[in-house]
């Protein structure tokens, strides 16, 4: 289940990307059209209207350009973007235009033609334009966004040039070379990814059924996610030290950000937990008083189908009172009389630094306990600071 839930999300991660660098969610104009468009209207003056203005094409580049921003200078020096520079000055200067990771174009083949379209298109209020093998599509300022559809003919007519010349280009297109070590790093990433959220959720499923009791959530929670705040930078600085640069390198940070980071903090938690039990400090002895005894009557009839019945009082969770309600149940259902069992749960008065607290008990010490008896209760100073009760421990006081 941890496998299939990992790789849902994966999957979901894939087909988002993919949907809007393919440009998959445009629609086409009309049924015999090539024209492209999706239109997004404004959302109380917080969303403005977008409009994308498209066209079906055959052949040519990965590439997207737009107008160079501050944060290019940082995606090209982090390695997640690769720009393609070219003899025009001008134009490296106010675009960025970049290819997909996995090709590297001879800019000095890039033909006066292109650049002459690009900057015409670019003239007009356009906000970024992008391409793939099937697709060509600019996104429109806002400022323009609601013209009529006749307003935008000229941005077809610019984008099927630039559709054709770019078809010339492809030609001096080359796969990039890539080690096998780096597609080796990428895959062991991602199989990190996958191991540290399944270690956590199978960390956090087995503490579940333990005797172990954290009794400050809320310390612990802090704790792991100091932790995890340390282990987050390192483990990206890692993947940019084997992937900086390469073809993998937005497929992993992609499959980072859904499943790595919750892999990391979900196994700070568990670690962290492990730690504080493992290596207490020291341990007080408190004396608490039983206040309230449950008990449940259980009923599995089918795989993963339970049913509960509640038993609230002392008198009722008697062994004479809970035997003839088990009977009695087992008359009226089927699920009771094939698998049928009772837990039992203990609450007591607050101790230390505690409210009232309830825990599961197995059936012996549960018939000894009576309501206004006192327990013991060791309550551990964990290496962390966490105190932690491991609830087995908990036993009548001796008189």
């Amino acid at each position: 289940m941890v496998f299939v839930f990992y790789g849902i999300l994966f999957y979901l991660g894939m087909v988002l990307q993919r949907r809007f660098l393919s440009g998959t969610y445009l629609r086409k104009v009309a049924e015999d059209s090539q024209k492209l468009v999706h239109v997004v209207e404004s959302f109380f003056f917080i969303i403005p209207p977008l409009r994308h203005v498209g066209l079906l094409k055959e052949g040519g580049l990965w590439f997207r350009v737009q107008p160079e921003r501050w944060y290019h200078r940082w995606l090209k020096q982090l390695g997640l973007a690769t720009e393609i520079t070219i003899s025009d000055a001008d134009f490296d200067k106010k675009f960025f235009l970049s290819l997909d990771h996995r090709f590297a174009l001879d800019s000095t083949n890039v033909n006066d033609e292109f650049i002459a379209l690009l900057k015409e298109l670019f003239a007009l209020p356009v906000a970024s334009l992008h391409a793939t093998p099937q697709r060509i599509w600019c996104v429109i300022k806002p400022i323009d966004a609601t013209k009529h559809d006749g307003y935008f003919e000229k941005h077809y007519d610019l984008l099927a040039r630039i559709a054709k010349a770019s078809e010339a280009l492809a030609k001096d297109i080359q796969p990039a070379a890539e080690s096998e070590g780096t597609r080796v790093a990428a895959f062991a990433f991602i199989g990190g990814h996958a191991g540290l959220l399944t270690s956590g959720i199978l960390g956090a499923a087995s503490s579940y059924f333990d005797s172990i009791d954290i009794l400050d959530l809320s310390e612990w929670l802090i704790r792991g996610f100091l932790v995890a705040l340390v282990l987050t930078p390192l483990w990206l600085a890692a993947v940019m030290r084997f992937l900086r640069g390469s073809s993998w390198i937005s497929w992993v940070l992609m499959d980072f950000v859904i499943c790595g980071m919750l892999g990391i903090y979900a196994s700070s938690l568990v670690v962290t937990r492990e730690i504080n039990t493992h290596y207490q400090q020291s341990t007080e002895m408190h004396t608490a008083t039983v206040m309230q005894k449950s008990c449940t009557l259980k009923c599995k009839g089918r795989p993963r189908k339970t049913r509960s019945h509640s038993l609230e009082t002392d008198a009722e969770c008697r062994p004479e009172s809970r035997q003839y309600f088990l009977d009695e149940k087992k008359q009226q259902s089927r699920s009771c009389r094939k698998k049928a069992y009772y837990s039992y749960e203990v609450k007591i008065t607050p101790f230390g630094q505690t409210g009232a607290y309830d825990f599961a008990v197995e059936e012996p010490l549960f018939d000894t306990l009576s309501l206004g008896a006192k327990v013991r209760v060791p309550v551990h100073q964990g290496s962390l600071g966490v105190e932690w009760v491991d609830t087995e421990e908990i036993q009548p006081q001796e008189d």
